[in-house]
C-alpha cells in the first residue's frame, strides 16, 4: 500500500474521482493557491480533511474514533490539526486509509 502525505494523497483522491484542486479549494471557501500552499505545508485541519472527503466521495468520513464521528464533536475540532488526527489514528494502529479506483488502497501520512 503506498503511502502519502496531504498533498499527494489529496491530489490521488481527488484525481480518482475527476475533482480539482479548484473544485476543492472553492468548496472550502479558499483560493486554490491557499489551498496548495495549505497542502504543501500539511496543514489541513481535521474539518477540511472531512468537507474534502464528503465533496469527493458523497459520504461522511468515518473514523476509527468515535469522538470524532459525532457531529457536535466535530463542530468543536474545526481547527484540529489533521496532523495530530493522523498521529493518534497511527497509535491506535486505526491509520487513515482510503480506496482508490475499488481496489487500490492508499494510507495518509505525517511527513518525516
Amino acid at each position: 500500500m503506498e503511502k502519502y502525505t496531504q498533498k499527494l494523497f489529496i491530489d490521488k483522491v481527488a484525481k480518482s474521482k475527476d475533482v480539482t484542486i479548484i473544485e476543492l479549494a472553492t468548496e472550502l471557501k479558499l483560493k486554490d493557491s491557499s489551498l496548495r500552499v495549505t497542502l504543501i505545508r500539511n496543514n489541513l485541519t481535521f474539518n477540511q480533511f472531512c468537507i474534502i472527503y464528503k465533496y469527493i466521495y458523497k459520504s461522511e468520513f468515518i473514523a476509527g474514533a468515535g469522538f470524532f464521528n459525532d457531529p457536535d464533536q466535530r463542530e468543536l475540532n474545526n481547527e484540529y490539526p489533521l496532523k495530530s488526527f493522523i498521529e493518534m489514528m497511527e497509535k491506535n494502529d486505526t491509520p487513515v486509509i482510503v480506496t482508490l479506483y475499488k481496489k487500490t488502497k492508499i494510507q495518509l501520512i505525517n511527513p518525516i
